[in-house]
């Protein structure tokens, strides 16, 4: 469907949003669209979107819901001049991360809480139960809140990235192809080796072994904060912030931090988060891992 004129398309009704538009590759942008088009009634004029994303009530949701039109735009305007003009007139609703501070959805309690919800939730009992489900999500939000590793690099861990010698290393690859090596207790390792499937290659795994999808165990993370408490604003790198914000607070050298986040520079981390390598079982111990 051409939408070169998007500021008033016909009336769509939510539920066949996917049958009138393109969601191609939008991943877990896609939520965002369909949260908005169930509060606008899909009426995609410039003043509903601008006041959609000006609503969130954080600085990352904002830039998300950015991100998320601009890929919308471009799957479904074919005109690339059309394109270009609704590209220009979203892209100011962006707010630069660096000249503001980082706002975060969660608290490190607000994390552990929905840990302990989690570990301790059942799983509905149906045809296809899967009695591991919520424990192995738990052991997901834990380490991405114990590493500071992006969802993508989470999913992406195989065998052929992990040594173990008193402590769990792991190399992964992040932005840009950069390696780096990230630790987790080995009471973590063990524990998730215990719940996820021994016969895949992959760290973390679905209850077939098989690789995660990142929209999808993306979707379950959010599911869980609002479930739990009622947080709707969870967004991608949320534990990485949280992760971040945490070791500062707690007196780590942002020189550290910013080693383990794998930024290409201090600069980068100084931007984001405004304080010796310090030994890895006594960041655990600030996380209250």
């Amino acid at each position: 469907m051409n939408i070169a004129t998007i500021e008033r398309p016909t009336d769509i009704a939510e539920q066949t949003i996917k049958a009138n538009f393109s969601l191609d590759n939008l991943g877990s942008y896609e939520q965002d669209i369909l949260l908005f088009c169930k509060l606008y009634h899909s009426d995609f004029s410039f003043d509903n979107i601008k006041e959609f994303i000006q609503d969130a009530t954080s600085y990352e949701t904002r830039n998300k819901r950015v991100k998320a039109f601009k890929r919308f735009y471009t799957n479904n305007i074919i005109n690339p001049h059309a394109l270009e003009l609704k590209l220009n007139e979203i892209n100011p609703l962006s707010v630069k991360i660096q000249d503001a501070p980082i706002e975060l959805p969660i608290t490190k309690d607000d994390c552990l809480s929905v840990i302990e919800y989690l570990q301790s939730k059942k799983a509905e009992q149906g045809k296809n139960t899967d009695e591991k489900k919520y424990k192995r999500l738990s052991l997901i939000v834990k380490t991405l809140f114990a590493t500071g590793l992006r969802i993508s690099e989470l999913i992406g861990i195989t065998s052929n990235h992990i040594k173990t010698n008193g402590v769990c290393k792991i190399t992964v690859l992040g932005k840009g192809n950069k390696s780096r090596q990230v630790k987790i207790p080995m009471e973590l390792y063990n524990e998730i080796k215990k719940v996820f499937s021994e016969k895949s290659d992959f760290l973390f795994c679905n209850s077939h072994g098989n690789k995660l999808q990142q929209s999808n165990l993306f979707k379950e993370i959010q599911k869980a904060y609002d479930e739990k408490l009622g947080i709707k604003e969870v967004g991608l790198h949320t534990h990485r912030h949280l992760f971040a914000t945490e070791l500062i607070k707690a007196g780590i050298p942002i020189n550290e931090v910013s080693r383990m986040l794998g930024h290409a520079s201090i600069n980068i981390t100084a931007k984001f988060y405004l304080h010796n390598t310090t030994d890895s079982k006594d960041i655990w111990s600030k996380l209250g891992i």
